[in-house]
């Protein structure tokens, strides 16, 4: 692996139209943290916007973003969390500090002192954390669907204790006896039908598996504290906006009825979509 910058090149998924804009892929290391990401910077820019992805995704899930953004004057630096791309942990447990600071390290390293921060699904607890951490280098903070301001039981259930674990873990590799614990779940209906397609999808093969495994274990202490994020927030003036899916069945809408009613703080929309076309709509201008 070739460390520091090189030119985005033809092994990448894009679009045409994306590939015209002038990407370049770096890497930074921070203790047991190696995070690729990518920086785009137009012949004058001024802003700055930090992304960050969801699940299974990597940089590619904003293109349509990107191409609007681009009118403008700017600075795009997205990161691939770790098992995503090139991003790599050496250790089974992310510390909050370690993200921290690696987000601080290559804001400074990009030359951006403020950004309009982004974050889609699972990338928004990161970011939710840095900002709580980091106020000072956040203007603005725009969240699509996100994880981390109201936990899956679920979740809760398989990270927060032992038995969580253990559960998850023995789940995991016996896979038949998961795929019909699902459907159980569904006819009780503790689980949506689009939740349990999802999960199958990403947990068909072996690899899939060991994926989320790590990923749910690896940061389950990635995770903001609404109170002192809300004080943070107020008291450094950052306007937080958030994009939700009325269709969505990944992260459904129900789930931040209570939220949006307590935290009026935040300004919250309501999109025509479900969680895939969350980006596409936002983009559009919705």
């Amino acid at each position: 692996m070739q460390w520091g910058r090189r030119i985005f090149g033809h092994g990448h998924r894009a679009d045409l139209s994306f590939m015209k804009m002038a990407w370049s892929t770096a890497f930074h290391r921070y203790g047991p943290l190696l995070l690729e990401y990518k920086v785009y910077q137009s012949a004058d820019p001024g802003q700055c916007f930090l992304f960050l992805h969801g699940y299974g995704q990597d940089f590619h899930c904003y293109n349509p973003l990107y191409k609007s953004l681009a009118e403008q004057n700017a600075t795009f630096i997205s990161i691939h969390l770790p098992f995503h791309g090139e991003s790599r942990m050496e250790a089974e447990l992310l510390n909050p500090t370690v993200w921290i600071e690696s987000v601080r390290l290559i804001l400074e390293k990009e030359g951006c002192s403020r950004v309009h921060g982004i974050a889609f699904s699972m990338g928004a607890k990161f970011l939710l954390v840095a900002a709580q951490n980091l106020p000072q280098v956040f203007s603005q903070i725009t969240l699509l669907a996100p994880d981390g301001l109201v936990k899956n039981p679920w979740y809760h259930f398989a990270t927060s204790s032992g038995f969580g674990r253990v559960c998850l873990r023995t789940g995991l590799f016996l896979f038949p006896g998961l795929k019909f614990f699902f459907r159980c779940l569904v006819y009780l209906k503790w689980v949506r039908p689009g939740m349990m397609r999802f999960a199958l999808s990403e947990l068909r093969d072996r690899q899939g598996r060991e994926k989320l495994l790590s990923v749910w274990l690896g940061f389950r202490e990635i995770w903001p504290a609404m109170q002192l994020l809300r004080s943070v927030l107020l008291a450094h003036a950052i306007p937080m906006q958030v994009f939700l899916g009325r269709y969505d069945s990944i992260l459904p809408l129900y789930r931040y009825k209570k939220l949006m009613k307590r935290e009026e703080w935040i300004k919250w929309y309501v999109l025509e979509t479900g969680h895939a076309g969350l980006v596409e709509k936002y983009a559009s201008g919705f």
